[in-house]
């Protein structure tokens, strides 16, 4: 789920941008994601596990949003690609809580 949700951030992330820009991110989003899933692994510690998944949803839903607000014209298309985004963050909330409930 991190790095499906890390993909997710790089390319809302790195949409228009240069190769460069990409790859810097790519590297930092990998390096983060691995630094996480080796303390979660060595430590048996889920807090800062759920605590990274949803500050990357966050992180996702923001810059969808910036693009959304910044790329597309047509007020109906804004509308329904917002209500989409909320639809998925509402998606992820569940999926997170749900998962936390489980592992406790």
């Amino acid at each position: 789920m991190q790095i499906a949700t890390a993909c997710c951030l790089h390319r809302a992330s790195t949409f228009g941008k240069s190769q460069t820009y990409s790859r810097n991110i790519a590297l930092l989003l990998i390096g983060g994601i691995t630094v996480e899933t080796l303390y979660h692994s060595y430590m048996n510690e889920h807090v800062v596990h759920e605590l990274t998944f949803l500050f990357l949803i966050l992180l996702v839903i923001g810059r969808t949003r910036s693009l959304i607000s910044k790329r597309v014209e047509r007020p109906e298309d804004k509308r329904n690609l917002r209500s989409l985004a909320i639809f998925g963050a509402g998606n992820a909330s569940s999926f997170l809580n749900d998962w936390i409930v489980i592992m406790d």
